[in-house]
């Protein structure tokens, strides 16, 4: 296991628009209310605007990657298999 990084950080600024498809013209964009002041704060979700054509909304600036999806898998498996064993032991001493 050379890479044990689950997410991979990223700038959605050098990413295309979702409406226009125009490649780098995405900046950062104020939140003008509580609710996206909120999102923006406490989530991986980042406000942006469009330069060209003005589209306005959320980015994620994690990407979650499809092997580090298979890395977490094999540790969920690994976790409820342990959970299973210590059910198992802790059941086998009260019976």
């Amino acid at each position: 296991m050379k890479n044990l990084k689950f997410f991979i950080n990223r700038n959605p600024i050098f990413d295309r628009c979702p409406s226009c498809k125009d490649l780098g013209s995405l900046h950062k964009s104020r939140a003008r209310n509580t609710k996206e002041n909120i999102i923006k704060t406490f989530t991986i979700w980042k406000l942006y605007r469009c330069k060209s054509c003005g589209w306005r909304g959320y980015r994620s600036v994690i990407v979650l990657t499809s092997r580090s999806l298979v890395t977490l898998c094999y540790y969920f498996a690994i976790i409820a298999l342990v959970a299973f064993i210590v059910f198992k032991v802790l059941t086998s001493y009260n019976g």
